[in-house]
Formats: C-alpha cells, structure tokens, sequence
C-alpha cells in the first residue's frame, strides 16, 4: 500500500511539474442535431468557463480539462423564441499539436455531464426533466484551433459534434465555442 502512495504520488507530481494550468472563458453557440428532419432548432447562445491542463513537453501535449459548458437550442413558439438550456460540465481527453511558435491545433473525444436544464419562454423560465430519468452522459468528438497573443493569454476557437444521443432520444449537441485562456504556469504552450 505505502509502494502504491509513493508510486502515485511521484507520478503526479511529475505531471504537475510538466503541466500547463489554464483558466478560459468564452462565448458557446450550440444547437441539436434531430433525427426526425420535421424538427429544427435554432443556435442558442451560452457561455463556457473552466480549467484546462496540459501535459508533455515539446510540441504534442495531452490536454484535458473541467469545462463548465451551457448548450441548448431554441425554436419559433408565436411570437417569441422559446429557448432549450442544458447545462453540463465537459471533460475533453484532446492531443494539441503546437504548428507554429503561436498557432495551435487540437482535437480528440469530449465527455459531457448533465447537471440541469430548463426552458425559457416570454422571460418566464421553469425546470425541465431532461435529465430526471438518467440520461445524463453525452459525449463526441472536438477540434480546435488557438493562437497565442501574449506568453500566457491564449484565444481559441472550437467545435464540439456529439456522437451519443442524449438521453435516449434522437438528439445530439453540436457546438462552437470561442474561448480566451489565461495560462497560469511560465511554460509556453
């Protein structure tokens, strides 16, 4: 058991020494993809902020991160939108691929929790059960791009295409998200 602290321990501690921890903020434009094509939603805006932590050195780093992410879609109800908001906490498991001394590629799978949703309509908002009967997992794939403007101020522009269809239905989240991260370690990405 002592074996397995230490073990554990030097483990994190090297990643913490090779890591880059980043704060981010940002603006999210998502929508649904439906199944049944009668259905069309329209992109709802929303924001994102979280952590973001890279790991390695060189030029191929594994980032992942806790994103607290708002997507939702809304739809024409008479003559006001009526808009859809759920709210998850993202996991992305992404490789960033440094091209140039500024520019940034990175992608891979996401992972969204559900933590509540509700509707909107006519400024009156109310609970909606999206999430009451277990569907709470969504998850797909993500790209992105980030240009560093300073040594620690990074600006980034994503897309996020859901895979898994939420909640047992047939729909999935599809969403863009410009973000601007402040990195909070001296290591340049």
């Amino acid at each position: 058991m002592k074996k397995a602290t230490i073990i554990t321990l030097l483990m994190v501690s090297v990643f913490a020494a090779n890591a880059q921890i980043g704060i981010r903020g940002g603006a999210t434009l998502s929508n649904l993809k439906f199944d049944d094509s009668s259905l069309t939603g329209k992109n709802l805006m929303g924001v994102n902020l979280g952590i973001t932590n890279a790991f390695g050195s060189g030029n191929t780093r594994f980032k992942t991160g806790l994103i607290f992410v708002q997507k939702g879609f809304k739809v024409d109800l008479y003559d006001d939108d009526m808009k859809f908001r759920m709210i998850y906490i993202d996991i992305p498991l992404n490789v960033s691929v440094k091209i140039t001394e500024k520019l940034i590629v990175e992608g891979g799978p996401y992972l969204g929790i559900g933590l509540f949703a509700y509707t909107k309509y006519q400024n009156e908002r109310s609970g909606w059960e999206w999430f009451d009967d277990g569907g709470r997992l969504e998850g797909g794939v993500n790209a992105g791009i980030s240009y560093l403007i300073q040594p620690k101020l990074q600006l980034g522009l994503s897309y996020n295409l859901g895979l898994l269809n939420i909640d047992d239905s047939e729909l999935s989240n599809r969403y863009a998200n410009l973000t601007l991260t402040y990195l909070l370690s001296k290591k340049t990405p």
